[in-house]
């Protein structure tokens, strides 16, 4: 809609639901049996390749500046991991961060354990550093 976010700050995301191919069957919050289920139900009649449902199958030309996190132990690890080199293909401007003490989206524990918090600290870095300055979404040059 002609908008173009400053900035991207992905935590280990979802980015190919239709996938089945996993490195085990559940991490420390992911269960492949629910996941699977529940991407399939989200996905219903449509295309698992359409890049709406499934942004590793998109053309990701043009993206802004992208901030990845993902543990190294989690389920999505290998397409988040295949995501990031499709990104730096394209040419964009990626900060990929491979956190082998943390588990899917740890962030939530932030409070608790201190690696969840100096990698929401990164993250909220990362996006000041590219969101000064940035005009205000809606407005077009």
């Amino acid at each position: 809609h002609g908008v173009t976010p400053a900035a991207l700050g992905l935590l280990s995301p979802w980015v190919d639901p239709g996938s089945r191919t996993v490195p085990f069957d559940r991490d420390v919050v992911v269960n492949t049996a629910w996941a699977f289920s529940s991407a399939e139900a989200y996905l219903g009649t449509g295309d698992p390749a359409d890049p709406g449902y499934a942004p590793l199958h998109g053309d990701l030309t043009g993206l802004p500046p992208t901030l990845i996190q993902v543990g190294v132990r989690e389920v999505l690890y290998p397409q988040i991991s295949e995501f990031a080199e499709k990104l730096r293909a394209a040419g964009v401007d990626l900060e990929y961060t491979e956190q082998p003490e943390l588990w899917h989206v740890a962030h939530l524990q932030a409070g608790l354990v201190r690696e969840a918090a100096e990698a929401v600290d990164d993250v909220g870095t990362f996006l000041r550093r590219h969101m000064s300055g940035a005009a205000p979404a809606g407005t077009h040059d």
